[in-house]
């Protein structure tokens, strides 16, 4: 089963690999998407430039890289949030790095999943 995507009649195919639960609706995902890409250019032109947005992203992994550190019992500090919350914050930041070098959303899916068959392959699934 596939889903109508709004991004030039993409079809989103729902992965295997999320519950229907944890799966988010094809327009949900295209809003977010959309949004990140249009404040993410909003901020570059009024605040930023690349070099600081390359550095957020950085800064975004490492506090990933804490949070994963302190989950597992490495480390014993505190987390203003979780692995998976950071996670969130550093794929926002990637996103912003890719719109900010002239990506699109069409390109993002087409080029994407060139990515991820790549990937697939690698896998005994």
């Amino acid at each position: 089963m596939s889903v109508s995507c709004p991004i030039k009649g993409t079809a989103i195919q729902p992965s295997p690999f999320l519950s229907r639960k944890a799966g988010m609706k094809a327009a949900e995902l295209s809003r977010f998407l959309k949004d990140v890409q249009a404040i993410s250019l909003e901020d570059l032109r009024q605040n930023h430039n690349l070099w600081l947005l390359l550095a957020n992203t950085i800064e975004e992994l490492g506090e990933y890289a804490k949070a994963i550190t302190v989950e597992a019992g490495f480390k014993n500090k505190e987390l203003k949030e979780s692995s998976k919350e950071e996670a969130v914050d550093a794929v926002i930041c990637s996103l912003a790095l890719y719109f900010s070098a002239g990506g699109d959303l069409e390109h993002l899916v087409e080029y994407g999943n060139k990515k991820l068959k790549k990937w697939k392959k690698r896998l005994k699934v």
